[in-house]
């Protein structure tokens, strides 16, 4: 229910200070995301959380307060989360061993990146990751 809060709490916020900072869209369906992404030539950012999970909240509450990465995520990536608890959703091909938080990295056609991040990390060193793509992108996706 904390979840569901934090998400509710973040898109309100969105709203009310949609004049001051970036908002990125987050979709709470990877397959409605993914559709955007193939449209825009995105990359997308899959969280897989349980709303159950303390260590989801950590995630979530670091990520969503740390405007520099909400910019980054509104600029140059398609974000979606998936909360196991309230129906969420993981497609069949994507290897999901259980552990919540898990943060995919995944190309507008749906190959992961590299290997699944486990685990609460840290935002900063999620945007340092994610600005490390940038040549990633351009050499092997071609945009």
């Amino acid at each position: 229910m904390k979840l569901k809060h934090i998400l509710s709490s973040f898109l309100l916020l969105s709203i009310i200070y949609s004049n001051f900072y970036a908002k990125p869209i987050i979709y709470n369906d990877i397959f409605t995301a993914q559709q955007q992404a193939l449209k825009e030539a995105k990359i997308m950012v899959f969280f897989v959380v349980s709303n159950t999970c303390k260590y989801c909240h950590k995630l979530l509450n670091d990520v969503m307060n740390n405007t520099t990465l909400m910019s980054y995520f509104d600029e140059k990536f398609v974000v979606a989360i998936s909360d196991l608890n309230n129906g969420g959703k993981i497609p069949r091909d994507l290897l999901f061993d259980g552990t919540t938080p898990t943060t995919y990295i995944i190309t507008p056609t749906g190959k992961v990146i590299g290997e699944p991040i486990k685990g609460a990390i840290d935002s900063n060193m999620l945007l340092g990751l994610l600005k490390g793509l940038e040549d990633y992108k351009k050499t092997r996706l071609g945009f």
